[in-house]
């Protein structure tokens, strides 16, 4: 059907099943591809093992979020929602598939005007619904000396399809008050802040290694230099962040211990069922001047009670073979060993 509607002679034909401005509901994929207002992810939302794409509005430009589903190698829109974007507050960040959990996916906002202001929304698939599960808020005080940094867990129990009815969106509930965060909230170390936010400039931390060498941690990067400042070797595939799997408040990066020719970097990650302690070992070679992984530990505890040893896994050159400081990957290493 189409309406006609003539203007100083001329004829322009509006196709009333599709106006300029039309929402995205009555747009395919196509639309949203090389379109600059717009960010594509690839998740499976529907869990059936084939890769979907999740559409939302860039950073500035809206609060649109979008669930394009795999139908035999076409996509068909099956959910519209938001981003959780807020006029004044807290922008679309990314949006990032969930490893190892029942959530699919979380949604990622932050204050873009200084602070720590950031909130992760989880969203899982249940009964051929997408449901919004939890809220995690980051939250410090940037204007007292000595900053906490609360991280909130919010129970939330939403329909996303919902979410498009302001209504139903103001039943988000949002971080408690300031007089209940100590009780409620966990408090993270300031120190640890610096390595939560890769890509944001911070101070690098320094540790002394043998042989007049340093170990230079900056956000996700380790970077090996000599006393002259020579950079020996750098990788950026071990060094984990806090909370890096999305799982549960995990410590991420701790320390770096050196004895002799040997130093072990020492974090936390966190999977479904298990808090698990990182130990990651290096060896200097003096032949070829170069730090070899030399052992791996894995400390397993129950995540509902951290205080209980479940199991440990060790791992040694006999396993992996000969793997160069700079060509080592942690999460390869989950796949390869640790996860059978």
């Amino acid at each position: 059907m189409k309406r006609t509607v003539k203007i100083t002679g001329k004829i322009i034909f509006f196709l009333i099943f599709c106006v300029a401005g039309c929402r995205g509901n009555q747009k395919g994929i196509e639309y949203f591809e090389d379109n600059s207002d717009y960010f594509i992810r690839e998740i499976d939302v529907d869990k059936n093992g084939t890769l979907d794409k999740v559409v939302s509005s860039e950073k500035y430009k809206g609060n649109e979020l979008y669930f394009f589903v795999n139908k035999g190698g076409g996509y068909q829109m099956m959910l519209e929602s938001i981003n959780f974007s807020e006029d004044g507050g807290r922008i679309i960040g990314d949006i990032e598939k969930v490893e190892d959990n029942e959530e699919l996916l979380r949604i990622h906002t932050f204050f873009p005007d200084g602070g720590t202001d950031e909130a992760y929304y989880y969203v899982t698939y249940i009964n051929s619904k997408w449901i919004l599960t939890k809220t995690r808020y980051i939250n410090n005080y940037w204007q007292e000396d000595d900053a906490k940094t609360y991280v909130c867990d919010v129970i939330q129990g939403l329909n996303m399809k919902d979410l498009l009815n302001p209504e139903a969106a103001k039943m988000i509930k949002q971080i408690p008050d300031r007089s209940e965060r100590e009780r409620v909230c966990k408090v993270q170390d300031a120190a640890k802040e610096k390595l939560t936010k890769p890509g944001v400039e911070s101070d690098s931390l320094v540790y002394e290694l043998n042989n007049e060498l340093k170990a230079v941690v900056k956000q996700k990067d380790l970077r090996l230099v000599d006393k002259t400042g020579k950079l020996l070797g750098e990788n950026n595939s071990i060094i984990r962040i806090t909370d890096e799997s999305g799982n549960c408040f995990s410590e991420g990066f701790r320390t770096i211990v050196s004895k002799g020719d040997y130093f072990t970097v020492e974090q936390q990650n966190c999977s479904n069922k298990y808090i698990i302690d990182e130990y990651i070992t290096f060896k200097y070679d003096s032949v070829t001047k170069n730090y070899m992984l030399h052992k791996l530990g894995f400390v397993y505890s129950d995540k509902a009670n951290p205080d209980t040893l479940e199991k440990e896994k060790i791992f040694s050159a006999k396993d992996f073979g000969k793997i160069k400081f700079s060509e080592f990957n942690l999460d390869s290493v989950y796949t390869e060993y640790v996860n059978k």
